[in-house]
């Protein structure tokens, strides 16, 4: 079953998302479960953790450091590289 595409992956009705859950929460069988049905109960636990940002507060010194690299992304404007051509360097290397 198909419900739309998500960072170019095709995922399952939310049926098949609790499905997925119920499965992944007994831990013995979380290690069957197809590579692609993981990543997917990570993609949620990951998504669903981002949309509640206020419950995981920021210590002064994180910040510190968000301020420190925003002001010198300020300063130099600099976008960095393409993800694309970060990959492509990564996977030469392999």
């Amino acid at each position: 079953m198909k419900c739309g595409n998500r960072n170019g992956y095709i995922w399952g009705a939310i049926s098949d998302n609790i499905e997925l859950y119920e499965v992944a929460m007994n831990t013995s069988t979380l290690h069957d479960l197809p590579v692609e049905q993981r990543l997917h109960l990570v993609e949620e636990l990951w998504d669903s953790i981002a949309a509640d940002q206020s419950a995981l507060p920021l210590s002064e010194a994180q910040r510190h450091e968000l301020d420190r690299r925003l002001e010198a992304y300020e300063l130099d404007r600099d976008p960095g590289r393409p993800a694309e051509d970060v990959v492509a360097d990564i996977r030469k290397r392999l």
